[in-house]
């Protein structure tokens, strides 16, 4: 799917389907089950306009928490979460950021920032959205009661080019009779799945 095409007014959600952990060192210790929570940041807040330069502006947003087994993190298996990533992934938004923490009872708070691609043209004084990264925008996403597990940056334009195969990982996982790439988030797989609506 090509990046460029799928227009700012079109509809795109993306999902993680399943998610895989590949270590133990996550989890408290003799703990039988470890939740995590993920978090999104994106560039999708509203744009200003300040000395004729497109000022873009970010958002943070909770997309869910899961319970973990820690039999799953020994024998590698998948796990199914199905985190709605982005309900609607718009053109402009080049880049976004997906944090991973674990959650402790005696633990303080963690945080982690982050600059994201924006893609905003300035026309006859009007804000104008293009598949182009134009600006950067600095976010920050804190949690409490947690540790900062793993971050990373994904672009819209390399995301949609690597739906399946090998990709930048190498690694790929059948799901539904589907070959999908595997992203990672440190020792975190996982994989999306895209719904697109043609407006």
């Amino acid at each position: 799917m090509n990046h460029d095409d799928v227009l700012e007014q079109d509809v795109l959600s993306t999902v993680i389907p399943m998610i895989k952990l590949n270590t133990r060192s996550w989890l408290g210790f003799g703990a039988t089950h470890q939740k995590l929570s993920f978090w999104r940041a994106s560039p999708d807040g509203v744009p200003s306009i300040s000395n004729g330069v497109v000022v873009p502006s970010g958002k943070n947003y909770a997309i869910g928490k899961i319970r973990f087994r820690a039999q799953q993190a020994s024998m590698n298996l998948w796990h199914p979460v199905y985190l709605e990533f982005d309900a609607d992934w718009n053109q402009s938004e080049n880049e976004e950021l997906l944090v991973v923490f674990s959650e402790h009872h005696f633990s303080g708070s963690a945080s982690t920032s982050a600059e994201l691609s924006a893609g905003f043209d300035l026309k006859e004084g009007k804000i104008i959205p293009t598949p182009k990264a134009t600006v950067k925008v600095g976010v920050t996403i804190k949690a409490g009661g947690t540790k900062l597990r793993g971050q990373q940056v994904f672009s819209r334009r390399q995301v949609l080019a690597t739906i399946v195969g090998p990709g930048l990982t190498g690694l790929e996982v059948t799901h539904g009779n589907v070959s999908y790439n595997v992203k990672k988030v440190s020792e975190l797989d996982f994989f999306f799945t895209h719904y697109y609506t043609d407006l």
